[in-house]
């Protein structure tokens, strides 16, 4: 039963991914910094969703950016600067760790999908370095 729970919400996450490929943006008025330094920054597109995030660091050792929310993130979505799909995984967790070698310089739009819920949570993840 549960397997099936995950491709169905596997299922439904993927069309929903399609018709939500948007273009990262550099914020908005809505936007709100939630973390920032001289290599990455993390700005929540809709402040309004800014309380959904409880902590987000960046640890330079071992080049991940962490972040913890309040409720579990079913799904992840990366767009890369043009709106392309880069990869979209299930997580099952409310901590989530990115490992930034993955990335190249620039922005991403990061969704994360979370339980409970039929709504993105966008945020937008520069690279500075």
């Amino acid at each position: 039963m549960k397997n099936l729970l995950t491709i169905i919400s596997l299922l439904i996450f993927s069309l929903s991914a399609t018709a939500n490929t948007t273009v990262p943006t550099t914020g908005g008025d809505d936007a709100e910094v939630i973390f920032e330094n001289i290599d990455v920054q993390l700005s929540v597109l809709e402040a309004n969703q800014s309380a959904e995030i409880l902590s987000a660091t960046y640890n330079q050792s071992n080049d991940f950016f962490n972040i913890t929310t309040e409720k579990t993130i079913n799904f992840l979505q990366v767009l890369n600067a043009d709106g392309e799909l880069e990869y979209q995984l299930p997580i099952g967790s409310n901590k989530l760790n990115i490992a930034m070698p993955d990335f190249v310089k620039g922005t991403y739009k990061v969704n994360l999908l979370m339980e409970g819920g039929d709504v993105f949570l966008s945020t937008e993840l520069v690279k500075k370095f």
